[in-house]
This record gives C-alpha cells, sequence and structure tokens, in this order.
C-alpha cells in the first residue's frame, strides 16, 4: 500500500493522543496500550496530525528505515508544530533536512518510564540520537510534564511493532544547524562589541568599569541581554541613559553586580546542557547568586528571561541572548 494512500486506515492513534491533556507522569504507564500491529511508518500514516511528517519522511528516504526491525524510539511534532518551523525548514539543503528528521529518532526503544528515569535522574539526561553521539537530545523534567529540549512530550507510549513513539509540540532543531562558530577566534566580550544588538550591554560594561572582564582565558557562559532589554530596563526606572540608570540603581558597584550575575564563570554551557538543567540552577560571577533555569510553556529561562538565540561561541566561551536584564526582585526591569 502507498504510503500517501493510507489515510483510509483506521485512526488507531485518536485515543492516546487524548491523553495529551493529562500530566505526563500520571499518563505513561508502560502498559496501559494494547500490543501493536504496525510498525512506525504505518502508524505514521494512519494518524492525520501527522501528514507533514509522512511527506517528509517519505521525501528523505527514511520510510525503508522506519519500517525496518528496528527498535526505534521517535519523537514525533504534529503538522502544527512543523508550520510553526515552515520557514526554517525551507532553508534547509536537503541533507540537512535528514539530520533534522533524524534527530528525533533514537536507537533502541526508549519507553516513557526510562525517558522520566533519565529525566529526573542525577547523572546525564542527554541521549544519542541516530545522527550519532555528537548529536544528542536532552531530556527534563517540567512539574510533570517531559521536555525533550524545549519540546513538550504530549502523548506517549504509542506502542509500534518495531519501537515506540512519542509525540511532540515542537520540532527539534539540532543545535549544530543554529549554533555560530563564525568568531571562535575572539573573545565573548569581543564578540558583544561587535554585535549591535548588544551594544548597550558593551556600553554598561564601560559605565560600570567591567572592560576587559570578559577578556581573560574562562571559559564563560555569558547571558547576554540585548538592547531592547536595556531599553526596558531604562524604561522601568525612568532613567534617560546609561549615567542615569547607574545613579538610580545605586551607584556603578551595585549594577556592576547585576552585570555579574549574567555571567557563569568556569564553564561554557551550550544549549544543549542549558536544556538538561531545566529545574536546576547555575551560579554566577556574582557572589552568592545562582539562577534558576526553567523551560516554561516550551521556552528557556534564565531566572525567569527568555533566551531567544543560543550558543554563539567565543573563543573563551558561549553567549546566549536574553530578552530582560537578570535583576532582585526589588528592582522593575520592565516598565
Amino acid at each position: 500500500m502507498s504510503l500517501l494512500s493510507a489515510k483510509a486506515k483506521l485512526k488507531r492513534w485518536a485515543p492516546a493522543l487524548v491523553l495529551g491533556a493529562i500530566p505526563f507522569i500520571t499518563a505513561c504507564s508502560d502498559n496501559d496500550n494494547p500490543a501493536p500491529a504496525q510498525n512506525i511508518v504505518e502508524l505514521v500514516q494512519s494518524n492525520d496530525d501527522f501528514d507533514t511528517l509522512e511527506q517528509l519522511v517519505v521525501d528523505n528516504g527514511l520510510a525503508g528505515t522506519l519500517a525496518s526491525d528496528g527498535p526505534f524510539t521517535v519523537f514525533a511534532p504534529t503538522d502544527e508544530a512543523f508550520a510553526a518551523v515552515s520557514s526554517v525548514l525551507s532553508t534547509l539543503t536537503p541533507a540537512q533536512v535528514v539530520e533534522v528528521l533524524q534527530y528525533h529518532v533514537l536507537a533502541g526503544e526508549v519507553l516513557a518510564t526510562a525517558a522520566i528515569d533519565i529525566a529526573g535522574g542525577s547523572g546525564d539526561k542527554t541521549v544519542a540520537t541516530v545522527n550519532g553521539a555528537d548529536s544528542k537530545i536532552a531530556l527534563s523534567l517540567t512539574g510533570s510534564d517531559l521536555y525533550v529540549n524545549t519540546s513538550r512530550v504530549t502523548s506517549p507510549n504509542i506502542l509500534a511493532t518495531n519501537g515506540v513513539v512519542h509525540v511532540i509540540d515542537k520540532v527539534l532543531i539540532p543545535p549544530s544547524l543554529t549554533e555560530d562558530r563564525s568568531n571562535e577566534s575572539i573573545t565573548v566580550e569581543a564578540i558583544a562589541i561587535a554585535n549591535p544588538d548588544t551594544q548597550t550591554l558593551e556600553d554598561a560594561y564601560v559605565a560600570v568599569g567591567l572592560t576587559g572582564a570578559l577578556a581573560s582565558t574562562g571559559p564563560f557562559t555569558v547571558f547576554a541581554p540585548n538592547n531592547s532589554a536595556f531599553a526596558d530596563l531604562l524604561a522601568a526606572q525612568n532613567a534617560t541613559d546609561l549615567n542615569d540608570l547607574v545613579t538610580k540603581l545605586g551607584g556603578a558597584a551595585a549594577v556592576a553586580e547585576i552585570i555579574k550575575q549574567h555571567v557563569v564563570p568556569g564553564a561554557a554551557i551550550d544549549s544543549l546542557s542549558a536544556y538538561a538543567a531545566n529545574g536546576g540552577q547555575v551560579d554566577t560571577l556574582r557572589m552568592n547568586t545562582a539562577l534558576p533555569v526553567t523551560i516554561e510553556d516550551g521556552v528557556l529561562k534564565v531566572a525567569g528571561s527568555s533566551v531567544i538565540a543560543t550558543d554563539v561561541y567565543g573563543s573563551n566561551g558561549v553567549i546566549h541572548i536574553i530578552d530582560t536584564v537578570i535583576a532582585s526582585g526589588t528592582i522593575d526591569t520592565t516598565p
């Protein structure tokens, strides 16, 4: 039977998809499903929410693999998830599209309980995909929801004859396709100076006497507020410029401490490690100050600030761009 003609099949996943409204842990007993009758490709065929996934699997020559003995674990994005990144996918080469698709596949069968054990454990929370040992996903928990990177598992344990499918609400993009390594020959401080979108951050370093702080060996992880974040802070404090802001916030030393809490010393934390740190915290350059790392509604957040760009590498660390300045609870950062 043609893959594309299989829409008349019984929609075997319909009851399982209803589970998406139920918290993951309480809905994912590994023994809840009947014995499977379809392989992974047939399961994808038989559900109207996976037309895009089916088409991409067929067009890119992966149907034969995913119909073979396996076993495999597939994190399957819905059509809605693919629609959200259609503009991104359209810019990729065929090889890169294959890399994206295979980034959703693990060798072996990983059921819900095993995934939760990894996500909630104290060990390594990353798992290699079939792209290779250097292409990993991160598993974590937000409350009772299981996350794969920043994608939530909405329906777990759809069993197939050759593995298992977990439905997810966002397409997983390999970090290798989004990271920026074009400036690895210069420091993260030099990158901040050169990037027009973080120019205010660099001006703030100058204003409080921290010039050169990020030019040393490192490594550093910098959560860098963009210019809009600083504009919001100035507006919230009714400050006319950075010098006025420094005065209103108690002087250069006080603002220097705020800036230091955007820097994690001693480690270059990439996006995958940040996803795996969901629910934890990272120590900063500011003494006795740690930042909580969370994933909320599919967004990586650091101390409540959304990470809007990741993995900009320099010679001595990595920068992630955030949308608000991280300050103490007594300081308003948005108007």
